[in-house]
């Protein structure tokens, strides 16, 4: 009967405390990648004192969206959205020569910038930039994403030449994503 007692207390300790609400917890690991189309004309030129630049300006951006094959199910789910990897790389150099300084932005946080790239040097290389974290950037960026299922990524700066120049940059966000499981 001792035995017996034992067993239940120990098979009701482990059944109930076995199972909590986060083990119920799905990780999906995903991956975003979208393309920036970048057409910088020479339509205007400018002069930023402030920031010391002069040149022609650029400006493009697209919407990194959280729905994908991975995510779809789980959309209205989610718990959290870490950001493990963030890179960009020039996949498409159209035109031109020349240089140019930028800022990447999401949301209209700056993440990342460059100053004078070579920009034919860079797509010819295959150099790829890697956002480190940037304090108020990937966090706000993760919450976007938890909250709004989006975020916008912008590309905007000056380019030295008076030239017509186009470009392709490819914005790849890997991701870790904590959901509620689906009923």
């Amino acid at each position: 009967m001792k035995n017996l007692i034992l067993f239940v207390v120990f098979f009701t300790t482990v059944f109930f405390t076995s199972c909590s609400k986060d083990d119920l917890d799905v990780d999906l690991n995903t991956t975003l990648s979208e393309d920036i189309n970048v057409v910088a004309n020479t339509a205007t030129r400018l002069s930023n004192s402030k920031e010391n630049l002069t040149g022609y300006p650029f400006s493009s951006s697209v919407i990194l969206n959280l729905s994908n094959a991975d995510t779809q199910n789980y959309l209205n789910k989610l718990k959290s959205v870490k950001i493990k990897k963030l890179t960009y790389k020039v996949v498409d150099f159209g035109t031109s020569h020349g240089t140019l300084s930028g800022i990447l932005s999401a949301d209209d946080i700056e993440i990342h910038s460059v100053e004078n790239l070579l920009l034919k040097t860079e797509t010819n290389e295959g150099t790829v930039f890697e956002v480190q974290n940037v304090a108020t950037g990937i966090s706000k960026m993760e919450t976007n994403l938890l909250n709004n299922k989006k975020v916008t990524i912008k590309i905007s700066g000056m380019k030295s030449c008076s030239c017509n120049m186009t470009f392709k940059v490819n914005v790849t966000a890997e991701l870790a994503i904590v959901a509620n499981a689906l009923k």
